[in-house]
């Protein structure tokens, strides 16, 4: 790759490292119009530095997915009842859900009593004094 070739894509990523998030857009329509100006051949030299670029990408990502699973582990909370264990992401109170979805609590024990939340969208955990959860979901009445 030539020098000159080489200097501007050094520069190009450390304007990039530097800039804000407002400036990006300006500077990548500078390099954009830069690099389409160059030849077949200056293009193809630049290849390598695309692909340092791609493997390091792909690095961070790989290492930023393996922070999302940890901190999801971490807020993954279950509830464990008998044999059956229930998310708390997906299974609220009654309470939880009425504020959620903007419902007074009465509406939803009455659904729950005439069935419009289905029977196996309902738990009763004896051993936290008889409480329901239902699963967040989305239920109306006919």
């Amino acid at each position: 790759m030539k020098d000159a070739i080489k200097t501007r894509l050094d520069a190009y990523k450390a304007e990039m490292d530097a800039a804000s998030p407002e400036e990006i857009p300006e500077i990548r329509a500078k390099f954009s119009e830069w690099y389409h100006a160059q030849s077949a051949g200056d293009k193809a030299s630049m290849k390598p530095f695309w692909d340092d670029i791609k493997k390091s990408a792909r690095t961070i990502i790989g290492e930023i997915k393996v922070m999302l699973d940890e901190l999801k582990s971490l807020t993954d909370t279950k509830l464990v009842v008998g044999k059956l264990e229930y998310s708390l992401d997906e299974w609220i109170t009654i309470s939880d859900y009425s504020r959620r979805h903007n419902l007074k609590t009465s509406r939803v024990q009455n659904w729950i009593t005439r069935g419009v939340i289905p029977p196996d969208k309902v738990v009763v955990v004896p051993q936290l004094n008889s409480i329901k959860l239902i699963k967040n979901e989305i239920y109306r009445s006919v």
